[in-house]
């Protein structure tokens, strides 16, 4: 499985209709699927919450009469100049020494076919994310349209099971446009396989769980973008919000006990600061390292302490100061 972002140039952060532009590419016994997500991040100017638009497409297996020589191309830029960060998933890259190696009978043409389509599609589409291909999360409306065919000897049991396959997916409809993926995933496997609609909703499902791996993926670097940052409170966030039963999620378990405890030594470093700072007289420095301490971590209580002396003590200072400034000049 490969993973693929393009990241938004921070000269577009100020255009309202930039999207960053995110992908997946998986092997399945059809073959190849290639799945685009553009992400429409709302500004100060707008009130539409952040939206996502989609295409997925298949490439299917070809016959290779022998591996294909592999290519280490420079990173792609997109058509606005900015980089295309393509990273696989640890399932292919990191594998560890106790893992079975894969076994599958994957066809390495029409996976790295699917790879180099799939990199120059960013490419190429990095600046022309509003394609008439591009379909939005309301398009999911067009469900309506898959009505099974009404034979006249259709019995009262068929009917009954439609009906229940209908209030199902209308549930998957609702909480996809939510990007609840994995809630619409549970809704669809709820579908009776006696449904009529049941074999033709399992493209919608397949797709579906693209789409899942793909926000757990962008989760996961959330979370490290904000660990980079020493915002571990922000990244363990992220790690929490990864649905189970993506690869992200491993990674997001090995990280959360590693994390916590990041968010610990980073809080005592804060409050070591503060100290420091109290220590100079610069009460308002340490103040502000205080203000910094996260909830929930073991020196939290003594930061609040803390914190109510030092503002006394800065006010204190404060007026002080004020007095000296106003007092009348010693005579000689």
């Amino acid at each position: 499985m490969l993973y693929f972002q393009h990241n938004r140039p921070p000269e577009a952060d100020s255009d309202a209709i930039a999207p960053s532009l995110q992908g997946l590419i998986t092997e399945d016994d059809e073959g190849t699927l290639v799945l685009l997500d553009w992400v429409f991040e709302p500004t100060d100017s707008q009130a539409t919450p952040r939206r996502h638009e989609s295409i997925w497409f298949r490439v299917p297996h070809l016959e290779a009469a022998s591996p294909p020589t592999p290519v280490h191309p420079s990173p792609p830029q997109g058509a606005d100049g900015s980089v295309i960060e393509v990273s696989v998933s640890p399932s292919v890259t990191d594998q560890r020494p106790d893992q079975e190696p894969d076994c599958g009978e994957a066809t390495p043409l029409s996976l790295g076919l699917a790879v180099g389509l799939g990199v120059n599609l960013l490419a190429l589409l990095g600046g022309a994310y509003l394609l008439q291909a591009t379909v939005s999360p309301s398009a999911i409306a067009q469900w309506d349209s898959i009505q099974p065919v009404q034979e006249a000897d259709s019995t009262p049991e068929q009917q009954q099971l439609d009906g229940q396959a209908r209030s199902w997916i209308e549930l998957a409809q609702h909480r996809a446009q939510h990007q609840d993926f994995r809630g619409a995933i549970i809704a669809l496997e709820q579908i009776p396989p006696g449904s009529t609609y049941y074999h033709r909703l399992q493209p919608k499902l397949r797709e579906y769980r693209q789409k899942r791996e793909i926000r757990a993926n962008w989760l996961l670097q959330q979370a490290y973008n904000a660990a980079a940052n020493r915002d571990f409170t922000e990244a363990l966030g992220y790690l929490r919000m990864i649905p189970p039963g993506t690869e992200a999620r491993d990674r997001a378990l090995e990280k959360l006990a590693q994390y916590q405890e990041q968010k610990t030594i980073h809080a005592t470093w804060l409050l070591q600061q503060a100290y420091n700072q109290a220590a100079g007289g610069q009460f308002p420095e340490a103040i502000a390292y205080l203000q910094r301490i996260p909830e929930g971590t073991p020196v939290y209580g003594t930061a609040q302490v803390k914190l109510a002396e030092y503002r006394l003590k800065a006010q204190t200072q404060a007026n002080l100061d004020e007095i000296s400034a106003i007092a009348p000049p010693e005579q000689s």
